[in-house]
């Protein structure tokens, strides 16, 4: 088909950078801990992998916590009004306010092509330029 699979998904990583002997330098961030958030509702959090050798329990000692809101809001997705957990929501906001280096931008609505195109891709696009 006729798709650009880069439309949809895209693989960042965080950088820090200092200075070292009057040079810039720069290196990437290794976070071993997991998170998925799913339609703004469940958390998972944790460090087990989605393997044999952490699921199976003989192997790595993993955990992991899964979160369902009882406390909801109503935010906009897709243009349309969706019920959502208010802490899954609220980690998702700041957790990619803290990514983008911008704690105004407007992410609520994460089915709005302009969020990913016109500030996520915007700013990883930079980003790599200047490392």
């Amino acid at each position: 088909p006729d798709l650009n699979i880069s439309d949809y998904i895209c693989f960042n990583s965080l950088r820090n950078w200092g200075v070292l002997n009057n040079k810039v330098v720069s290196d990437q961030i290794y976070v071993h801990d997991k998170l998925l958030i799913v339609d703004d509702r469940v958390c998972v959090i944790g460090s087990a992998n989605i393997n044999d050798r952490s699921m199976l329990g003989t192997r790595d000692s993993e955990m992991a916590i899964r979160i369902e809101d009882t406390s909801h809001v109503t935010i906009t997705m897709n243009q349309q009004p969706f019920i959502v957990g208010k802490f899954p929501t609220n980690l998702r906001i700041r957790l990619m306010r803290q990514h983008l280096a911008d704690v105004t931008a407007d992410i609520t609505d994460m089915l709005d092509d302009r969020i990913y195109n016109d500030i996520w891709r915007k700013i990883a696009d930079v980003n790599s330029t200047v490392y």
